[in-house]
């Protein structure tokens, strides 16, 4: 073992967090040793959708000069060691109960990788899951059913040693393979081993192509990639999850990757020195990918092995849950003044979504379930709350046209006016979705003020539309719930419906 690798202290027997500063959720941690970056995630446990309670990542290059040596780079050794080290302290401090380790393609191929294992899991006391190739072509694959469950194409995951791609469909995975044709690899330029990763690429691809209407990208230099196109096309929706290119888009993006400076890349990514030589890597590789696979789209996944391995240990009832609706739930639960009042707001809210599809029901019912979770904001802010929380939140199960969606309707449920980049993303809407959210959030305004949120009240108020009207009505128990207030909203929502307002009380 080299002098940078020689042991230290354990931390196994550090002192645990006092009682008091350990969270009320379960936790479980994740850390990733990568051929290029190690990165600690601790997710709350138990739940579909859950959030994510840390997350921090150190680029160590640990499979630097792999494919010429054989072994792990001596720097990134050190450098890995020292990631771990901080993440096995925070992860007992943080009070995780589980903690899951695991390593890919860099101790995987290394022949110094099992001497090299072996000596971290003794020194931190863990326990280190090498995977192999397929079993990281799943997991990949895995992470992007946990944000995604219709998901249907061609996963493809770059990492700093090595290539993955994996086909989902049906909520299931299918045929996997993984290659030693990384990133590290193709920044090289057109030097030999960069020539014979790009042959490794084409060969692994060429089965896939069939399956590849959709190209489904997962990795960090895919994702730095992806945030520069959204810079330089002036795109003002800055959520990676679920973004979408055209393959002109993307092979454009790649070849100003492959022809401007450093500082222009840096500029606009908003990524470190260390991180541009990955994307120049990564735009070779998925240049070559695309003309293999010819895909229909290229779009972007924020879930990955990480998120696989959170998702492989979910029981099957969990994996079948809705997580958009499982993540708005969960929020309600946290956040509302009136929990379970969501449930109720969009069951008395239904006669007016008579045509709309399954998916804007879905999203229709997260709204109500949403709508209340930012009361504490102040009022003058409590608009740009709520659309930041569930447009840029860590919701599953959702793409951009749903989150600016449920941005849009949370807009119309308060009062007030979106920032300037909100506006310009709310505008990407066509006008029938605009028109929809419209509805959905004016009915959530009408239906919190007639009841102050308090459950058990919406089912005297009833609404009902026939005859080219919108009736609202108030039992005579409820009849004091009336006023000129309530009235002035229904005719609000009946103006987006396009109906006469009918009050009753």
């Amino acid at each position: 073992m080299t002098a940078p690798d020689q042991a230290a202290a354990p931390i196994a027997s550090e002192t645990p967090p006092h009682p008091a500063a350990t969270p009320a959720m379960g936790l479980v941690g994740v850390i990733d040793i990568g051929s290029n970056s190690i990165r600690l995630v601790v997710f709350e446990d138990g739940v579909r959708s859950p959030d994510y309670f840390f997350n921090e990542k150190v680029i160590c290059g640990l499979g630097r000069g792999l494919s010429e040596t054989g072994r792990l780079n001596a720097d990134g050794r050190a450098a890995a060691r020292a990631a771990l080290r901080r993440y096995v302290s925070l992860s007992r401090r943080i009070g995780v109960s589980e903690l899951i380790v695991f390593a890919t393609a860099a101790l995987r191929e290394a022949e110094d990788g099992p001497e090299y294992r072996d000596a971290l899991s003794r020194e931190l006391d863990i326990s280190i899951r090498v995977v192999t190739g397929p079993e990281e072509a799943k997991l990949a694959a895995e992470g992007v059913l946990f944000g995604w469950p219709a998901a249907e194409g061609v996963v493809a995951d770059l990492g700093g040693a090595s290539l993955e791609l994996a086909e989902v469909a049906v909520g299931a995975v299918g045929a996997t393979v993984s290659v030693p044709a990384g990133h590290l690899l193709f920044g090289e330029g057109d030097g030999p081993l960069s020539q014979r990763a790009m042959r490794a690429l084409s060969a692994a691809a060429a089965p896939f192509a069939p399956k590849a209407s959709r190209l489904i990208l997962v990795g960090g230099a895919w994702r730095a990639l992806a945030k520069a196109g959204m810079s330089r096309a002036g795109y003002p929706f800055h959520v990676l999850q679920g973004f979408e290119m055209t393959p002109k888009e993307a092979h454009g993006l790649c070849d100003w990757a492959l022809s401007e400076p450093p500082a222009a890349i840096k500029k606009a990514a908003e990524v470190s020195n260390s991180r541009i030589p990955s994307m120049v890597g990564g735009a070779r590789a998925l240049k070559r990918l695309m003309a293999e696979l010819t895909p229909g789209s290229v779009d972007i996944s924020a879930f990955g092995v990480r998120e696989g391995m959170i998702y492989e240990r979910m029981a099957a009832s969990m994996r079948a849950e809705e997580p958009l609706i499982a993540a708005a739930t969960a929020m309600e639960a946290r956040h509302a003044r009136c929990p379970g009042f969501g449930a109720e707001l969009f069951t008395w809210m239904r006669p007016l979504l008579n045509g709309f599809n399954a998916d804007r029901m879905r999203l229709a019912e997260a709204v109500c379930l949403l709508h209340d979770v930012n009361w504490r904001a102040h009022p003058d802010f409590r608009v740009t709350a709520c659309f930041g929380t569930v447009s840029r939140g860590n919701l599953a199960g959702v793409g951009h046209r749903g989150r600016l969606f449920l941005g849009a309707a949370l807009m119309h449920r308060y009062k007030g006016d979106l920032q300037a980049a909100e506006a310009a993303s709310v505008a990407l809407m066509d006008a029938d979705a605009r028109r929809e959210a419209e509805i959905v959030g004016r009915a959530a305004r009408l239906g919190a003020m007639v009841s102050g949120s308090a459950i058990g009240t919406l089912g005297d108020c009833p609404l009902r539309v026939g005859d080219g009207r919108l009736t609202l009505s108030f039992a005579p128990a409820v009849a004091d719930l009336a006023g000129e207030r309530v009235k002035r909203r229904l005719g609000a929502l009946a103006g987006a419906l396009r109906l006469e307002p009918v009050f009753i009380a």
